[in-house]
Parts: C-alpha cells; structure tokens; sequence
C-alpha cells in the first residue's frame, strides 16, 4: 500500500472508531494534517474501496472500514499504547483480592476487563468450565449505536452449548494476544462484533485463564490490545513469582 494510502486509511480507521460515523475526504482535510487536497484525497479513498479496505454506506458520502481495513490497521498501521496508571490500578484492584478464590478471581479480572474497555469483559476457566463475564449493558449500547440488534444473540450465547463454545476460542489461542474482527470472530453469533482475547497461566500446574474483550468492530484496538495483553501477562509474572517463592 502506498505511503498516501496509509495514512488516509489510519485517519479514516481512527476517526471512524472515535465517531461511529462515516468519514468523508472534506473532514480529513481539514481535521487532519494532510498536506493534499479534498479531492486528492477522495481519489485515494476511491482506491482504498476498491481495494477492499472501505466501504461507502448508501445514504452517506464519507467511507467506513471494512473487516479488512480493520486487520490492516491493526497489523501495519496502528500504534500502540500502554495502559494508564489509574487504569492499570483499576485491574489490579478487581484481581488481587481474590488470589485464593479463582471463582472469585474470574469475576474480578471480567468486572475490570468490562469497566476499562466499557465493552463486555469475560474470563474463562478451562478445568473447571467456569465462565464470567459483565458488561452486557455497554455492549448493548454500542451495538444500538451501530444499529446491529443482537440483543438475543447476546443473552443466548451464554446460555447453550457453553463449553464448546470455549473450546472454540481455545483453538484459535496459544499465549499471545489476538484479535478477531468481523467475519474471523470464531464465535460466529458475533460477527458484527471484534474480539480480543489473551491467556495467562493461573500456577505451575499449568492451568490457564482466558479473558477477553467483545465489542463493537469500531472499539479502541490499541488499549483493549493492551488491556487484555496487560492482564494476561500479569497472571503469567504472578505465577512465576509463586513458583520461584516455593523454590526457595
């Protein structure tokens, strides 16, 4: 993709993300520190689309992302960040007092993973089939805003066939990070929607936690990336503190 391209396709991702609107070329110009004009512009969104990167909504002249506008975001374009104090206190806050209890603990890292993201948070027990998750009121919302009623899909989901359906995530995971927009969401009653969802290692007995983030396809990537990521691994360097300590 050409240097032009790129950045028109950032700023439209990251405007879209920020608005739930479409984006048009007159806004960029002038919103944006572009250094070409509006219809220099639109001629790269033109490209952009037939490409298969945008989309231009019927009763809008602006263009939103596709699932593979998204991915390319993600992957080439986005920067990252890191969490801030408060919220990194936030998680710490829900998680810690629970260290004893990995009911409770699954509880806490959803109710954190949910208030953060303001999407809807959950957490997963593999070994002993628990699931957690809160949110569902913020997830609701942001799906109303993008006019996409999954309402019964949502309240459904978690109540058949729970365990193949974690068994379905499990199989598109290994330790790092991930994220899965639209159409690649292995949870196929979502596919409207994005998932981030990383996996940290409870004790030395090798059982695991799941959390995740599910959310509208226009959620902030870069801090529900880094949330996830962060409580994930805090339940990795947890585990290796323990198994040091016992060591000793």
């Amino acid at each position: 993709m050409q240097p032009r391209q790129r950045k028109v396709l950032k700023s439209i991702v990251k405007e879209y993300c920020r608005t739930g609107e479409p984006v048009g070329s007159l806004f960029l110009a002038e919103k944006h520190t572009f250094s070409y004009s509006p219809a220099t512009i639109r001629g790269e969104m033109s490209r952009l689309e037939r490409k298969g990167y945008l989309t231009h909504p019927h009763t809008s002249a602006g263009r939103t992302p596709t699932d593979k506008g998204f991915r390319f975001f993600i992957d080439e374009l986005m920067d990252q960040t890191i969490l801030l104090e408060r919220e990194r206190q936030v998680f710490i806050e829900y998680v810690s007092r629970f260290l004893h209890d990995q009911n409770q603990l699954l509880r806490g890292a959803s109710r954190a993973l949910a208030r953060i993201s303001r999407n809807l948070g959950f957490g997963v027990l593999p070994h002993k089939r628990a699931f957690y998750s809160s949110g569902y009121g913020d997830l609701l919302r942001a799906l109303q805003e993008e006019n996409i009623d999954q309402a019964a899909d949502i309240f459904g989901f978690f109540e058949n066939d729970l365990e193949k359906k974690i068994e379905r995530l499990f199989r598109n995971l290994d330790q790092e990070t991930r994220v899965f927009i639209g159409a690649e969401n292995p949870l196929k009653e979502f596919k409207n929607c994005s998932l981030v969802v990383g996996c940290g290692c409870l004790n030395d007995q090798g059982e695991k936690i799941l959390v995740g983030v599910l959310g509208p396809k226009k959620m902030d990537y870069a801090k529900n990336i880094s949330l996830v990521g962060e409580l994930a691994g805090w339940f990795g360097r947890r585990n290796k503190k323990f198994i040091r300590n016992q060591k000793q």
